[in-house]
């Protein structure tokens, strides 16, 4: 059986203020991203499966991302120290 690729498109926001800017961005404001994850494998073909023919269960892709965000957003949160770190990250 060949591979098949699917694609689930996440949108999220966020927001953030840049400490000791002189700008606009020195207020809090927010940002809008759009992440798409890709899943390229072969579907599910024993048929006695409640997911056969699926590559990935989508429910099961949202808890594996949400996961997997906590933990690095988790990670870099703990590695700053001032929210004056923040005025390199790219937006």
């Amino acid at each position: 059986m060949s591979n098949i690729r699917i694609t689930k498109q996440f949108s999220f926001e966020t927001g953030h203020a840049l400490y000791g800017y002189d700008g606009k961005c020195k207020n809090v404001h927010g940002h809008s991203y759009k992440l798409s994850v890709t899943v390229i494998g072969q579907p599910i073909s024993d048929n006695s499966n409640v997911k056969f023919g699926m590559v990935i269960d989508f429910s099961d892709l949202k808890k594996s991302l949400r996961k997997k965000s906590l933990i690095f957003l988790t990670m870099q949160l703990s590695s700053i120290k001032t929210h004056r770190t923040l005025n390199w990250l790219p937006s």
